[in-house]
């Protein structure tokens, strides 16, 4: 499952200043996760940090600044590698920006947590992939389909030859390539982060 949050551009610079709090985006209910991400943060304080630095919060008072930011999700699940090879022709390489799905391109952060790999995208590369995929009509997205090289490449979920009760591998596709295009351009609009 992946899903994309877009989040205000103070939460984004917080979870940029502090990447624990990147936990407070993806479970913000689960206290149990911040606090272990927060523990491997505190942990890897340099010596001269713990000696000279500021007293650290405790895991109960390290908030998101913005409270009042209604985080809005997007679950692309397995859509993911079929839109990126869709997006970029290839699989899974390809060039900045619209590689932003699978790979690392430009300012994106990575944060290693205990649940695996979170990147966050600040909002101004969020504006920058939104100008790309808006040049792109969805006729020359969906041209680059091809089922042979997509199973060939055995891009995930291997639908592409129709075999599936997800229906139509192009429906399917253009289903969430329209999701895709309309969280980004909201994100990009607001000005806002997205955590994947």
């Amino acid at each position: 499952m992946t899903i994309l949050f877009s989040i205000s551009q103070e939460n984004t610079q917080a979870v940029l200043s502090y990447t624990p709090l990147v936990m407070r985006v993806l479970r913000p209910t689960d206290p149990v996760a911040f606090e272990e991400v927060h523990q491997i943060g505190m942990a890897k304080r340099s010596l001269v940090q713990k000696l000279f630095g500021p007293r650290p919060k405790a895991a109960s008072e390290v908030v998101l600044p913005d409270r009042q930011d209604r985080i809005r999700e997007l679950d692309l699940g397995e859509s993911l590698f079929g839109l990126h090879f869709l997006l970029k022709g290839e699989y899974p390489s390809g060039t900045a920006p619209l590689n932003f799905l699978l790979e690392i391109p430009g300012p994106i952060v990575c944060i290693e947590t205990n649940r695996g790999i979170v990147r966050v995208i600040p909002p101004d590369y969020v504006q920058y992939i939104n100008n790309k995929l808006s040049a792109e009509s969805d006729e020359a997205i969906m041209s680059r389909f091809s089922p042979d090289a997509m199973n060939e490449q055995e891009i995930p979920p291997g639908i592409w030859d129709g075999a599936s009760d997800l229906g139509d591998p192009r429906d399917y596709l253009l289903k969430h390539l329209h999701a895709l295009r309309a969280f980004i351009s909201d994100a990009a609009t607001d000005n806002r982060g997205i955590v994947m």
